[in-house]
């Protein structure tokens, strides 16, 4: 299967979405759900069309949701690294909601990493602007093979 992030709005109202997030690296996938404020996608918005502009390099991370035990959902943090003309190097760290195992509170983790091309980044913006209830569902930021 091709490396993507797909992000789906599975629940909105007036201030925020509940989203899933699923990575799939070509050989494993992880899928987590958060919660996320109108403002934060116009925020992330405007810092990957900053990013997508840095040619000679450059580095990002945007955070979906908050890690830890405290806070009521999953997360994920993407690191895009744009090396100079070259691709986007993508490191996904993903956390899921916590659950009871045994005495303790556990949360399923992973960390993924793909290679993205400059266009496709593009397509994304395109895709995550248009991400509500009215115009699209799903925005998918498609990596390439090794």
């Amino acid at each position: 299967m091709q490396p993507h992030l797909k992000m789906s709005s599975l629940w909105h109202d007036d201030d925020m979405w509940e989203v899933e997030l699923q990575v799939h690296d070509g050989y494993n996938r992880f899928t987590t759900k958060t919660y996320i404020g109108y403002n934060e996608k116009n925020d992330w918005i405007t810092q990957l069309k900053k990013f997508a502009t840095q040619l000679y390099g450059g580095l990002l991370d945007l955070q979906f949701g908050k890690f830890g035990s405290e806070y009521g959902t999953g997360a994920m943090l993407l690191r895009f690294h744009f090396l100079a003309h070259q691709k986007i190097h993508l490191s996904i760290q993903g956390q899921s909601d916590f659950f009871q195992f045994g005495k303790k509170q556990v949360a399923r983790e992973a960390k993924l990493y793909f290679l993205v091309e400059p266009a496709l980044l593009d397509r994304f913006i395109v895709d995550l602007h248009a991400l509500d209830y009215t115009k699209r569902e799903e925005a998918i930021l498609w990596g390439i093979g090794k």
